[in-house]
């Protein structure tokens, strides 16, 4: 996982790219110079308008599709980890270039209960400059995740690598570092 630091300058991991899933491997890829930044505004708005407002800090993820293995893998990490975002008191949103039908039916098989946002025109997905070419498959979302505070501002950048199961326990645990999560919930 490449995480990009909070004074916004490049971080690069070990440059390996993704490899595994049935989208193929992929060669070391450098972030479009559209990708959001520590600093940035994230265009919070589309996600209003997708049903998904966000009412304080929180990680919204991109994934290239739903169903498949990597992604599935990936949302029911997150979904195990939901509790712990909750008292945490921040928001998970996934988002992909798959339909609401598509969505539907991955949240009712996979028991996901977070917010998943269908970005079918890549609209969002190419604002924020995670729109990739997947050959074949077409042009999706990169596994990439945004940690956002509570005005919608991007705290934390992560390319996602092949570890897609330990990402929500450190993407939370950078919030709390960062001071946009409560370590034990809310005080009273």
């Amino acid at each position: 996982m490449t995480t990009y630091p909070e004074d916004g300058s490049p971080a690069r991991g070990n440059g390996t790219g993704e490899t595994g899933e049935e989208w193929g491997t992929r060669a070391e890829r450098t972030p479009a110079p559209t990708l959001l930044q520590v600093g940035d505004a994230f265009p919070t708005d589309a996600l209003a308008r997708s049903g998904a407002a966000l009412l304080g800090p929180a990680v919204v993820y991109f994934y290239p599709k739903d169903g498949t293995a990597t992604c599935t893998l990936e949302a029911a990490a997150f979904q195990r980890a939901a509790q712990q975002y909750q008292a945490a008191g921040v928001q998970v949103v996934g988002v992909s270039t798959d339909d609401d039908e598509s969505h539907a039916c991955f949240a009712r098989d996979q028991g996901i209960g977070f917010h998943l946002v269908s970005d079918p025109d890549a609209t969002l997905t190419a604002a924020v400059g995670v729109l990739e070419d997947y050959g074949e498959h077409g042009e999706l979302a990169a596994r990439v995740t945004f940690l956002l505070d509570g005005s919608g501002t991007v705290r934390r950048v992560f390319e996602v690598g092949d570890d897609v199961t330990s990402h929500p326990e450190a993407v939370l645990a950078e919030a709390q570092r960062l001071g946009l999560a409560w370590a034990e919930g809310p005080s009273s």
